[in-house]
């Protein structure tokens, strides 16, 4: 579900539910996925929630240089902000997303051309592990 959280911004969240709340402040068990959220302060690029871990992003920023606009995602209480520059595509933005990740985490990106969206798919860096050497 996409909440606007002005006209300029769009939040990323699963209503705000008691349950909900404990439970992602709840140590998560090793298999669960990691939980993000994404603000985006630039009405040039749209993003839907496709999975607790994942994002669709598509647009391009609208970013003139006259206001300052950002995607911000929280992984698991770590904030990443990162500026957007001036007509930044979706795949630029989750790419600049992927690099600044904490630690721990990683970012499979599938960008969609020639349509310009990108889905970001966050992981914990040792899923990628297990899921190598299960195959």
């Amino acid at each position: 579900m996409v909440h606007a959280a002005s006209r300029s911004a769009q939040v990323i969240a699963f209503p705000a539910h008691a349950s909900v709340a404990a439970a992602r402040s709840a140590p998560a068990p090793a298999t669960a996925l990691p939980w993000l959220d994404l603000v985006l302060t630039d009405p040039g690029l749209r993003a839907w929630r496709i999975e607790d871990n994942a994002f669709r992003l598509e647009g391009r920023s609208a970013a003139d240089g006259t206001l300052a606009s950002f995607a911000e995602v929280v992984v698991e209480g770590h904030t990443v902000r990162c500026a957007l520059g001036q007509d930044e595509g979706a795949v630029e933005t989750c790419q600049r997303l992927a690099l600044a990740l904490p630690r721990g985490y990683r970012a499979s990106l599938h960008p969609e051309l020639p349509l310009g969206s990108c889905t970001f798919v966050l992981h914990r860096h040792d899923e990628s592990r297990r899921a190598s050497a299960a195959a």
